[in-house]
This record gives C-alpha cells, structure tokens and sequence, in this order.
C-alpha cells in the first residue's frame, strides 16, 4: 500500500456537511462544521460524530451529554464555511455568525436554515486518533423542508463545496 493509494481509496467514501451545535457548561453557544457522520443503529436511533477533541464543541458536548446536529441542504454551504473552523461564535440580534437561529425545548440552538436537525444525548466517546468519535442517541428531530425526493439527494455533501476539496487519506 502506498500512501497515494490509501488516500485514493479513502476519498471514495462520500462525505455529508453538517454543523454541529453546543451549549457549554454555562449555556454559551459553540458550533462547528462535521463531515465524519453516520447513523450506526435503528432501534434506539444511534449517530457516530467524529469531532476534534481540542475543539469548543466537543469540550461542550463533553460537559453537557448534548448536541445538535444539523443536515444542510444543498444550497447551504455558507453554513458549512461560517461554522468551518469550530472556533468561538457570535451571537447578535438573534443570529448565530450572521445565520438565523431559534432554541429547541431543550435549549440548543437550531439553524433555520438546516433541511433538518437531529437533536442527541452522548451515551460514549471513542478517544482515537485526531478524532474522537461520539456515539449518541437521537432523542429529538426537527424537519423543516417536506421530503421532494430522496433525503440523501437534499443535503449538502462535500463534493458540493468544489472540484478540489476532499477528505480522508
């Protein structure tokens, strides 16, 4: 195996962008874009989220057991670029980095502009590599545009975001 070629074979795997939102200990705001998620059971409803363990959102998540993780659409990268390096975020006059926001029952922040979101309880963390991965049950979703087609057709995945941009390897 060569590295080119492990590189290679890794960016077959087709990459969703997702933003990822948390409240900290204090009830601030930390949000961040994602590409490593999947669902990985039915019953109970289960997503792995890989997330950096030196970011904002995964200390966050760490101290509250919560999230909320957002599919974009397909016109959505905006999202996915303001939120891209998981770095503080701003809240004014209701908008989160410049990007509608409301709070769910459960207090975390939901973007409107998300097709939908899935709100989840952390139940384990994988601490691996340079990402950890999170094992969480989804405990509450959020459609906001009726299925038009198939719901993997409506999201934003990162082939999306240009001819060079890629993952794995």
């Amino acid at each position: 195996m060569t590295p080119q070629d492990r590189r290679f074979a890794l960016r077959m795997i087709p990459y969703g962008v997702h933003v990822v939102t948390a409240l900290d200990a204090s009830g601030g705001i930390t949000a961040t874009t994602a590409h490593w998620v999947t669902q990985t059971s039915f019953t109970p409803p289960l997503v792995a989220v890989a997330l950096p363990p030196d970011g904002l959102v995964y200390a966050a998540v760490r101290e509250t057991q919560k999230f909320a993780l957002h599919m974009l659409g397909c016109e959505d990268a905006r999202e996915a670029v303001t939120f891209q390096d998981g770095g503080p975020v701003m809240l004014e006059d209701g908008l989160l980095n410049g990007c509608g926001m409301s709070r769910a029952p459960s207090g975390l922040p939901l973007l409107h502009n998300a097709v939908a979101v899935v709100e989840c309880a952390m139940l384990a963390v994988l601490e691996f590599g340079d990402h950890y991965t999170l094992v969480a049950e989804v405990t509450e979703a959020h459609v906001r545009l009726p299925p038009l087609e198939r719901p993997d057709l409506m999201i934003l995945h990162m082939r999306n975001l240009g001819e060079t941009i890629f993952y794995g390897g």
